[in-house]
């Protein structure tokens, strides 16, 4: 029989080669859509082999570099969206040389000959199913070459290739209405930002500013995304999930900082990839969502990740991801996450541990941040009820309504707050930084969300009406 130790080594193998597989189709070809990059590429190899061949004659060696270089440009065809004609045009452009070169030689044979027909011939009949520009020019090439051939045997070729000429054109048609309201790649930029212009190409992606531009271009973006999940070019189910993968990453190339991209990417991932004999779309959702972690450090994204993994079953994972987050990033709807999680799984004591633990670490808002009372100067002053005279004082308690830091470990993993911190944090100081392992991080104001969440919990989930009220 198969030893224990056999078993567990082939499981964690197994589980490394999707975690690896995964990580490579969220993270890698982040650009492979774009076709002026191939072109930089295919020139990069032409050098080489000009370099390489320059002093040993092989030219069909180094044919058989230049055809694979080009066939690697073109591998993902279907995921050529900007500049794909170019590819195509270099291609068959050097497959023409090559024939005129090869007809000019006496040394080249029928059979050679032969070969580099079939070859153009075949680029030529995939050409033409690609949407994109200029087709109607490889459309009437083509035409062309077939009845160059053979006028006879012409007719049936072009009367089979028509159908997959005219739907490629319809689609390149659609699309192109979706293309011209989004720039062709790359970058952000709030000061030239706008869904007909592309000078903002040249910049960074930046953090959202919630502006008008803002939203149009990226609803633009999202508009392209769900064209594309309609498969109008009738792939198949493993071409349409790569087809709309890169949608997302283009729109990821733009809108890295944008949390909605990341979370609709990662719950069509999830969906699309999910199957009752695979559970592939949890890893790759779960390498989005770390991927995205990256760039924006959002609450709601590490909220998103957790329910994922939680619904997954790892539990352990995933309230390390909110215990991480709220490490590095402390904030109020963090730790109310956090501690709705840790009641679900690890019962009463362990989400009171959070509240307090999110009392020592976040800090009061500055007084001019909170409700003030004021009372205007044409009216008569009046006496205050007991009510008024409470919400007089309110400021000064609710700034103060969070208990010490300490040292002492709360939770797996613990905020370490110096003393002069605390001290800033405990006489109201709009100092919004901490040190934790000697490394600076930024800390949440406390809010009365995190009170109200943890009353709630004690009332409704713990039957404790008598805390519940204290709080």
């Amino acid at each position: 029989g198969v030893q224990p130790s056999s078993v567990t080594t082939a499981t964690t193998t197994t589980t490394s080669t999707e975690e690896d597989d995964a990580r490579s189709k969220v993270r890698s070809n982040m650009l492979t859509s774009h076709g002026p990059l191939w072109k930089i590429y295919i020139q990069k190899v032409s050098r080489d082999t000009q370099r390489k061949y320059s002093s040993i004659y092989n030219p069909e060696e180094a044919r058989q570099t230049m055809i694979q270089a080009f066939e690697n440009a073109l591998n993902d065809n279907n995921l050529m969206v900007v500049g794909a004609h170019l590819i195509w045009r270099q291609y068959i452009s050097y497959l023409q040389y090559d024939e005129q070169q090869a007809e000019e030689t006496t040394t080249t044979t029928t059979t050679k000959q032969q070969q580099r027909y079939l070859l153009l011939r075949q680029v030529y009949q995939r050409c033409i199913a690609i949407p994109m520009q200029d087709l109607d020019i490889f459309w009437q090439e083509y035409t062309n070459l077939e009845r160059h051939i053979s006028e006879v045997l012409s007719q049936p070729l072009l009367a089979e290739h028509l159908p997959k000429y005219q739907h490629a054109k319809q689609v390149y048609v659609e699309r192109l209405a979706y293309l011209q309201t989004t720039p062709e790649l790359l970058v952000l930029s709030s000061s030239s930002l706008s869904a007909n212009n592309t000078n903002h190409l040249r910049l960074l992606s930046i953090p959202p500013d919630n502006s008008e531009n803002e939203r149009n271009l990226i609803r633009h973006y999202f508009q392209r995304i769900a064209y594309e999940r309609t498969n109008p070019e009738r792939l198949s189910s493993a071409e349409l999930v790569k087809r709309v993968r890169q949608a997302y990453k283009d729109t990821i190339c733009i809108f890295m900082r944008h949390v909605e991209v990341w979370q609709d990417w990662a719950s069509y991932e999830h969906a699309a990839n999910t199957t009752t004999t695979t559970n592939a779309g949890v890893d790759l959702a779960n390498e989005i969502y770390t991927f995205g972690m990256e760039f924006c450090s959002s609450a709601l994204l590490a909220a998103s990740h957790s329910e994922l993994l939680e619904c997954a079953g790892q539990i352990p994972a995933a309230i390390h991801i909110l215990d991480n987050f709220c490490t590095q990033h402390p904030c109020s709807l963090g730790f109310i996450v956090l501690q709705r999680i840790c009641r679900r799984t690890q019962g009463i004591q362990a989400a009171r541990n959070i509240f307090k633990r999110a009392r020592q670490t976040l800090i009061s808002p500055p007084e001019d941040t909170l409700p003030t009372t004021t009372t205007t100067t044409t009216e008569q002053p009046h006496p205050k009820t007991s009510s008024e005279a409470g919400d007089a004082t309110m400021v000064t308690e609710w700034t103060m309504n969070r208990i010490k830091p300490k040292t002492s470990a709360v939770s797996t993993s613990t905020t370490n707050v110096t003393n002069a911190d605390a001290t800033k944090m405990n006489t109201g100081a709009t100092t919004s930084t901490s040190t934790v392992s000697g490394k600076s991080k930024s800390v949440g104001y406390i809010t009365w969300h995190l009170y109200a969440s943890h009353a709630h919990m004690e009332l409704r989930c713990n039957k404790c009406p008598q805390v519940a009220a204290r709080v």
